[in-house]
């Protein structure tokens, strides 16, 4: 479980903690896992940029981070081991980070590189979190309620933010 954790230099992309709390998630310990839930939550996807609280300069350097799309592999594998009681944090986390796309709404539309950058970055991060698309359909049949949930509810989002991205012009693709 969570091989390549280690091999990441989680130091290198200002996120040490980040390994640690990734083993957190998959702790026996509920009040354990939930530290580690938000502690990700607020290293990846600060709830004050989705709500419009940050400055486009602050949404674009968060986004462009790179620990948080090394986080989002690890995340959708966790999904995959029947022993990972925390399935509702990764696909909460998972979700989140999903709705940069939304926050695309708080860029201003000057200046166009900057937009166009966030955009593209956004569409990076869907595309990370997609990858997990066939897990999450899995857990759509999930026996505990809470974890079917949220696994419907991210395909749901999923597709809706799609449709969103749509309306994009096409010349806004993913940075390498």
């Amino acid at each position: 479980m969570l091989e390549g954790l280690d091999s990441v230099d989680w130091d290198k992309l200002l996120a040490p903690y980040m390994p640690n709390l990734l083993r957190d998630l998959t702790s026996n310990d509920r009040s354990i896992q939930d530290m580690a839930w938000g502690k990700i939550g607020e290293n990846t996807i600060p709830w004050t940029v989705l709500e419009g609280h940050r400055s486009p300069s602050q949404m674009l350097w968060l986004i462009s981070r790179d620990a948080l799309y090394a986080t989002i592999p690890f995340l959708i594998e966790l999904l995959g081991y029947d022993e990972v009681t925390s399935k509702e944090f990764i696909l909460d986390l998972l979700n989140d980070m999903a709705c940069y796309v939304e926050a695309d709404m708080y860029m201003p539309r000057e200046p166009q590189n900057e937009k166009s950058l966030y955009r593209s970055y956004a569409r990076r991060v869907y595309d990370d979190v997609s990858r997990g698309k066939s897990k999450y359909q899995d857990l759509a049949q999930d026996p505990l309620p809470a974890v079917a949930e949220n696994a419907s509810h991210i395909l749901r989002v999923l597709d809706r933010l799609n449709e969103l991205m749509l309306t994009w012009p096409h010349s806004e693709s993913a940075p390498n």
